[in-house]
C-alpha cells in the first residue's frame, strides 16, 4: 500500500487530486517505524515559504500566527527527520519550490494540479524568528538534501527517478 503524508502547506493537495489510486493519511499522521505493508510518499517546503502560505491561506499577519495551530507546526512532526526518509519505504520526497520537476520522478501520479497557491508577499523580515523556531525543519531538509541521490533510484511499486 502507497500512503501519500500531507504536510499542510507543503503541496499535498496537489498531491492528492494527482493520486487519487493511493490512499491519503491526510494532516492527522505521520511516517514512523518502517512497515513491511507500507511505502510512503510526502512533500517538504522551506520553512519560510511554508509560513507565508500558511499566513496567506488563513488570511492572517505574521504577528497573529498561532504556533500552535497545524499549519505552524514543524514539518519534523510528520517525516520524523532526514535520516527516516531515507528509508527504502519512502518511495518519493518532493520539494514543494521544485514541485514540478520532482514530480516527473514519481511514476505513481497523474497530471499535477497547481492548487491553493497564492502570492504571500515579502514575509523575509521573519527569516531569523522563522530559522530558530523551524531549526529542526532546516537541518532536516539540509540533510535530506545531501543525500537527494537516494530518492532518484526505482523501487519495486514503480517509483522512478
Amino acid at each position: 500500500m502507497i500512503v501519500h503524508i500531507h504536510v499542510p502547506k507543503t503541496g499535498g493537495t496537489s498531491v492528492r487530486v494527482a493520486t487519487p489510486h493511493i490512499t491519503h493519511w491526510g494532516h492527522k499522521y505521520a511516517i514512523r517505524e518502517p512497515s513491511p505493508y507500507r511505502e510512503y510518499i510526502t512533500t517538504v517546503r522551506d520553512p519560510l515559504a511554508r509560513f507565508a502560505s500558511a499566513c496567506g491561506h488563513l488570511g492572517i499577519s505574521p504577528e497573529d500566527a498561532d504556533w500552535d495551530h497545524l499549519f505552524f507546526l514543524p514539518q519534523i512532526n510528520w517525516l520524523n527527520g532526514a535520516e527516516r526518509l531515507r528509508q527504502p519505504d519512502v518511495l518519493w520526497v518532493g520539494n514543494t519550490e521544485t514541485l514540478s520537476q520532482d514530480w516527473l520522478r514519481l511514476t505513481i501520479g497523474g497530471d499535477l494540479p497547481r492548487l491553493n497557491a497564492h502570492d504571500h508577499g515579502d514575509f523575509r523580515e521573519w527569516e531569523p524568528v522563522l530559522r530558530e523556531r523551524y531549526a529542526a525543519d532546516y537541518k532536516m531538509l539540509e540533510e535530506l538534501w545531501m543525500a537527494a541521490p537516494v530518492f532518484e533510484t526505482a523501487s519495486t511499486t514503480g517509483a522512478a527517478s
